[in-house]
């Protein structure tokens, strides 16, 4: 994992990050299929190996797309991205667990496919919007930082009962 996010960090800026990451989430899901259906296990733990390489860069690059697509986002926005992170991490083990209970093995591990599937769609919906679409979007909370204290030419007190009135935190 760490070669792949070192290699992806050398690529990464030559490369449009949403392109990297669709590239090899289709990658993810060719090796996904074969380490579950390759006929010798030599091949199976390869492309096993192989998976893990093409799936380094992915959570590294949706940090840096994230905050690059919105630039007010916050902790909350990455709060956000590493709670769904972490629910997939529950749930898709016990997703693989349930198919191969009521099926195969094989037709279980294949069900890991299914989160560089829908990373790629996801992908793909964001490559059809402009940057410019995303950027323009509010604050993922309703907040004033202190670098936003120089547009205020009021008082702390008034400040604080014009952000209150209008719902605001600070």
């Amino acid at each position: 994992m760490a070669l792949g996010r070192i290699f992806a960090g050398l690529i990464g800026r030559r490369l449009d990050p949403i392109k990297l990451m669709l590239n090899c989430c289709w990658i993810s899901v060719v090796l996904f299929l074969l380490a579950c259906f390759a006929p010798w296990r030599e091949v199976a733990l390869a492309a096993s190996v192989t998976v893990g390489l093409a799936g380094s860069c992915l959570w590294p690059t949706t940090l840096g797309v994230a905050a690059d697509r919105f630039p007010r986002g916050g902790a909350s926005m990455f709060g956000l991205l590493a709670a769904f992170g972490n629910l997939g991490g529950i749930l898709m083990p016990w997703l693989v667990g349930v198919t191969a209970d009521r099926s195969s093995l094989r037709l279980g591990l294949a069900t890991s496919t299914a989160c560089p599937l829908l990373m790629a769609l996801v992908l793909l919906w964001m490559q059809r919007r402009p940057d410019a679409e995303f950027a323009q979007s509010g604050p993922a909370l309703l907040t004033r930082t202190s670098g936003d204290a120089g547009e205020f030419a009021e008082s702390d007190e008034t400040r604080t009962r014009g952000l209150l009135r209008d719902r605001q935190a600070f």
